[in-house]
């Protein structure tokens, strides 16, 4: 019963159209390969250096998020 309510509300557009969207976004190729390829092919960074650069840029990342959420949240994106 629950299943067939569900279903009936995927099949509405709002919810099917930006689902579909949302799918092709997700499978689509990324930037991610193409940089996995020239960083360990080209520039013949290890497994070791590429695990490096990967917890950097997380740490970023984070750092970046904490910096919006003290420091910037009271200015407007204008």
């Amino acid at each position: 019963m629950n299943l067939l309510i569900v279903w009936s509300y995927l099949k509405l557009p709002l919810i099917f159209k930006p689902l579909v969207f949302i799918l092709i976004v997700l499978i689509s190729p990324g930037v991610e390969n193409a940089m996995f390829y020239y960083n360990s092919n080209v520039l013949k960074f290890t497994s070791t250096q590429l695990g490096i650069i990967t917890v950097i840029g997380e740490i970023g990342t984070i750092f970046g998020q904490q910096f919006y959420r003290f420091y910037l949240r009271k200015y407007s994106f204008k």
